[in-house]
């Protein structure tokens, strides 16, 4: 059980990257460079939805909820409370991305069929 852990930290690495962007509300190309790290790791990400979205449907201890917690508010240097709330949305996030991807997946698999 390690791709969920996988898939929460580098999705709220990603989004909180993009929220410090638009804190001023104006985005910047040379703020832009500042996602590059982020976007290298998204091979990962795809590689490991899967398998976190299987995880999820398993059901997951409260210890290993509690230790991806602890993994985000450590990569983000945040409390625990404020990492409790970012790993609930990043998962509701994972559930919705995953749906939508296998959605297009399979619309576009149809549309080459035909």
């Amino acid at each position: 059980m390690s791709a969920l852990k996988t898939c929460v930290i580098i999705s709220a690495e990603l989004i909180s990257e993009i929220g410090k962007i638009l804190e001023d509300k104006k985005v910047q190309f040379s703020e832009l460079v500042g996602l590059v790290p982020e976007l290298l790791k998204l091979p990962k990400f795809v590689t490991n939805i899967s398998a976190a979205v299987d995880e999820l449907k398993a059901g997951i201890s409260a210890q290993y909820s509690e230790e991806i917690k602890q993994a985000v508010a450590q990569k983000l240097e945040l409390s625990n409370d404020k990492a409790e709330a970012i790993v609930e949305h990043c998962i509701n996030w994972l559930v919705v991305t995953s749906s939508v991807v296998l959605q297009v997946v399979k619309v576009v698999k149809n549309k080459s069929g035909q």
